[in-house]
């Protein structure tokens, strides 16, 4: 069993356990720390548990039946954590970091950026016995601190189930932001091509009047046009499906190719006849 000095330097080398310890502190958690190790040494803190807003544990007294004594401390909303979820989602190192099983000291940061309480403070704090609430700390509630301090000292993430998400579930929702995150890039994406394509379509077909209106009236009257039949009367006709004649192609397609050449050839004609 570690003595108390042994125990502040465990929590000093995980940043999470000893900023929790200095909160806990603010309850004169250090000054009832050699007490509740007493306890803990002599076998009276049983069936230590940890769930979301609540730590508890039997403790034994001198006599009688073991009381259940827990520290409460209330969840953090679905709102705040949706709020930092969608921030961790946005960069690879807090997936990373927990997929690895790290906790990066970065986490606090990003809940602070979102005014959000990381660290609780300790008007925060619940202390009860049976049911019932202590004013302020005791032996028995700094057994339960000191359990907490040690547990999440060696898994941080204890400390993100006690404000009410476990370590699955963070990892599935930053999957679902990300995948969240992705959908909509695409779509916006999406609707820049879009927007791109409509652009370029508006430049094909001015609607500005302006565009319609005659600019120099000399370079107008300078224009030429050079009117002609087509030189392959027949060429149109091959772009043409063939048509549904039932076996009377070979006989009607002749007979198209020279209509052709007789409506270009007037064409011709008609449009020199405005010159």
């Amino acid at each position: 069993m570690a003595d108390s000095e042994t125990f502040l330097k465990r929590c000093a080398k995980s940043w999470i356990s000893e900023k929790l310890r200095v909160t806990f502190d603010q309850a004169d958690f250090d000054g009832l720390l050699d007490d509740a190790l007493e306890l803990i040494k002599k076998r009276r803190v049983l069936d230590f548990s940890f769930n979301k807003g609540i730590c508890t544990a039997r403790i034994y007294g001198d006599v009688g039946a073991p009381k259940i004594v827990s520290v409460k401390l209330p969840v953090l909303s679905d709102k705040d954590w949706n709020l930092a979820f969608a921030k961790m989602a946005r960069e690879a190192f807090y997936s990373a970091s927990i997929l690895s099983e790290k906790l990066p000291e970065e986490v606090a940061g990003l809940f602070e950026t979102n005014e959000l309480t990381f660290f609780p403070a300790v008007d925060e704090l619940q202390f009860e016995i049976e049911g019932e609430k202590l004013t302020k700390a005791d032996s028995r509630i700094a057994s339960i601190m000191y359990r907490v301090c040690e547990r999440i000292a060696d898994d941080p993430f204890l400390y993100l189930l006690f404000r009410g998400r476990s370590r699955e579930e963070i990892i599935v929702e930053l999957r679902r932001q990300r995948l969240k995150i992705a959908e909509e890039e695409r779509l916006a994406s999406r609707a820049k091509h879009e927007h791109l394509e409509e652009e370029q379509n508006s430049s094909l077909f001015p609607t500005d009047d302006s565009f319609w209106q005659l600019g120099d009236r000399e370079e107008f009257d300078a224009l030429s046009y050079n009117i002609k039949a087509d030189e392959l009367p027949a060429a149109i006709l091959k772009w043409l499906d063939a048509l549904p004649l039932s076996g009377v192609e070979e006989e009607v397609e002749p007979l198209l190719e020279e209509a052709y050449e007789h409506v270009t050839n007037r064409a011709q004609g008609y449009g020199l006849g405005l010159s």
